[in-house]
């Protein structure tokens, strides 16, 4: 048996040295001492036979590590021994975990945004059909959910699981959501919350009624000031779209004040051409009127065209000003002064990912042990056929069954594996398996799942990023890394339903 070094090194921002253990999940202050310790214990460089008292304490403290909790090293095991998952491994561990019915309610959109993925900038979309989901078949798509569920509500009774609404601009086929609404708050009451990602062009005060009458969670697009928003964010004339939005906004605060409190959020994305700290600005100065952000998500650089002709210069004038504005949150969080609610989600959400990583005994699937990818059908997305694909980010060459015959856990097992056999061989290797952001999504490619060594060596150095940032914010100021956790819990099972 080989074993091979699980560890990260990093600085604070103070230069003070520390590495990351994947195999504990654990951060331990580093130096000289603990690393020849653990150099030596490994049989790398012979052991001194005259050590001072700091490496006797160094030499006691990294072998206590080892013997009691397997720290710092992984056996590097043959791929192919992580076996596949059994079919009834598989169907237990679904109807256990799934939490979420995404309804892919409507194919047809309102806007022609320019980095969306199911426009000509992305090969692998889906293009071209502007299908509704009939009522009837997204009432039974509920029912089937529910069915779904038995066996969680058994063993948790007050437990509430997502609806959501996706497209498209779902808002086109409102009537249906309606319906779906009231299905499932007639039929199985408290069982359901609910959510919709829109453009928010739609948001007219009947179809709000609605929404505000089901508790229905919003997530909102809008990018930013109006000349950033409808730099990318048009119609289908080419028109910008900033100012229907932000008008509708105003409506909503006005009208239903309580509802836009608790149940709006934004959902801005951003690209290499965007500056960044303009738009910061923005959600700072207009937090009466646009929503916190939820999230905020690049534009994909994956399988797309978009910036098949960015320039050198855009992309160093774009770091420069990630690189200030980290540093300005940072600063700011440590001293306690408000931040930019844009910030604590583009910021602050890498320093939760590192607060939220898995420890110890945390344990991922037998059958999917490496990298964020949930199991197909933890969230179940329907298509507007009836068709249930492994998730509604992934292109759908991966359906899982179909709402009429169930699901296919062949079909299942047979994506593991090809995600399994194309990716795991690195993984073995890898020393930030329990912070890689990998999944079935950012690894699909036009003739499978792949990652490249390049790509891999990237999100070593965006870890090793936050890891810095992470301890050197906990160093200054343990309360303010709380902070960042704290406004993240507070809506985190909207997040949860609408973030896949």
């Amino acid at each position: 048996m080989t074993y091979t070094r699980a560890t990260v090194e990093f600085n604070s921002q103070k230069s003070r040295q520390y590495i990351y253990d994947d195999e504990t999940g654990f951060i331990f202050p580093w130096n000289v001492h603990r690393e020849n310790a653990l150099k030596s214990l490994s049989g790398i460089i012979s052991e001194s036979r005259h050590k001072s008292p700091r490496q006797q304490y160094a030499q006691k403290y990294v072998k206590h590590w080892i013997d009691h909790y397997g720290a710092f090293y992984r056996k590097t095991a043959n791929p192919d021994d992580i076996g596949e998952p059994s079919v009834d491994e598989l169907r237990d561990y679904f109807y256990s975990k799934a939490s979420t019915l995404v309804l892919n309610i409507t194919e047809s959109c309102n806007f022609r945004c320019k980095y969306c993925v199911y426009s000509d900038q992305y090969p692998l979309s889906k293009k071209g059909r502007t299908r509704h989901m009939p009522p009837s078949l997204a009432i039974r798509a509920v029912d089937f959910f529910a069915n779904i569920l038995n066996s969680q509500k058994q063993r948790n009774p007050i437990k509430r699981f997502g609806i959501s609404f996706f497209g498209g601009e779902p808002l086109l086929n409102h009537r249906a959501i309606e319906l779906v609404l009231e299905h499932a708050h007639n039929r199985y009451p408290g069982l359901f919350f609910f959510s919709l990602s829109t453009n928010g062009s739609l948001l007219e005060p009947d179809i709000l009624k609605t929404l505000v009458k089901y508790d229905v969670k919003l997530a909102i697009s809008i990018d930013g000031p109006q000349e950033e928003h409808d730099r990318s964010r048009v119609d289908i004339k080419g028109q910008g779209t900033y100012l229907k939005i932000v008008s509708n906004l105003k409506y909503i605060k006005t009208a239903y004040p309580d509802y836009w409190r608790n149940n709006l959020f934004s959902i801005p994305i951003f690209d290499y051409y965007t500056d960044i700290q303009r738009t910061a600005d923005f959600f700072y100065d207009n937090d009466s009127v646009v929503p916190r952000p939820l999230f905020v998500s690049p534009v994909s650089q994956r399988n797309t065209k978009y910036y098949s002709n960015i320039k050198e210069e855009t992309l160093e004038k774009f770091n420069v000003r990630i690189n200030r504005i980290t540093a300005d949150y940072r600063k700011s969080l440590i001293n306690g002064y408000k931040v930019s609610p844009y910030l604590r989600i583009l910021i602050g959400g890498k320093i939760l990912k590192i607060m939220l990583r898995s420890k110890l005994n945390d344990k991922r699937p037998a059958f999917l042990p490496y990298t964020f990818a949930c199991v197909p059908g933890e969230r179940m997305a329907i298509q507007t056929d009836g068709t249930i694909d492994m998730c509604e980010r992934v292109n759908g060459r991966y359906p899982i069954g179909n709402i009429i015959t169930g699901i296919d856990f062949y079909q299942i097992r047979s994506i593991i594996n090809q995600y399994a056999n194309s990716l795991f061989r690195r993984c073995i290797v890898c020393p930030i398996t329990k912070l890689c952001s990998k999944c079935f999504q950012s690894a699909e490619t036009i003739s499978g799942f792949s990652v490249s060594n390049i790509e891999c060596q990237e999100e070593i150095a965006a870890v090793k990023s936050a890891l810095s940032d992470y301890v050197s914010v906990l160093i200054e100021k343990p309360e303010a890394a709380l902070s960042v956790h704290n406004d993240f819990q507070q809506h985190l099972e909207v997040f949860r339903n609408i973030n896949c």
